[in-house]
């Protein structure tokens, strides 16, 4: 799966993992993660979420990276103040007192480019991804994150076989194949989605769904 497959999604408008709401799960189980005001916190594949807005709102300092210059545009937009536009190798940077905007491949940025990363929201970014790109993706993750960074982070269960991705399944073994080195693993939320999300139904998927929140700690 190439870049210019989401590029051409972006420009399509054929976004439909966005959601027109600030996901309720961030809202609810947040707080496990105890940050202080003023953390740093990193969201990849961040689109033109809503969540982004809700995370600075909280007192947060943001960093969302993605490689749509149209997704980061409404997001610009949406925060309503001024940026300061840069370039640091492939990516543009656009900074403003409480979001930075990075506009690239995620698999591209580099630490020394960032302030120490507090918390990392993924909602819905591993999943995202084939497992080759799953792979290169969580070793970028973990080159980023500190001895104190924590992850949020947002998964879809489901027979693979019955559906292509995105969304691909991720279960906990491949989480504790990629994070365990570095993180310990807690499930905090599990729910089917099996009556919900219909639309998954018409691609093919016929026995379960399940979606789960995950708080990664330093191990």
């Amino acid at each position: 799966m190439e870049l210019s497959y989401w590029q051409s999604r972006w420009r399509n408008d054929n976004t439909g993992w966005h959601m027109d709401e600030v996901f309720p799960l961030l809202k609810e189980f947040w707080h496990h993660l105890q940050l202080k005001e003023g953390a740093t916190v990193l969201v990849p594949l961040c689109g033109k979420t809503f969540d982004i807005e809700w995370l600075v709102g909280q007192g947060y300092s943001v960093i969302g990276v993605d490689i749509s210059d149209k997704a980061i545009h409404t997001l610009k937009q949406n925060h309503g103040k001024p940026f300061q536009k840069s370039r640091k190798g492939d990516l543009v940077r656009y900074k403003s007192t409480t979001l930075e905007l990075w506009c690239g491949d995620f698999l591209k940025i580099q630490k020394s480019w960032l302030p120490p990363v507090d918390a990392i929201y993924d909602k819905a970014a591993l999943i995202a991804l084939p497992a080759d790109m799953r792979r290169r993706y969580v070793q970028v993750i973990k080159q980023l994150s500190t001895s104190q960074t924590q992850l949020f982070l947002n998964c879809f269960e489901y027979n693979q076989a019955e559906m292509n991705g995105p969304p691909f399944a991720v279960f906990l073994e491949e989480l504790q194949k990629r994070y365990s080195s570095q993180f310990n693993i807690n499930l905090v939320y599990t729910h089917s989605l099996m009556k919900e999300l219909t639309g998954f139904q018409r691609r093919g998927l016929q026995s379960y769904l399940t979606e789960k929140i995950y708080h990664l700690t330093p191990a």
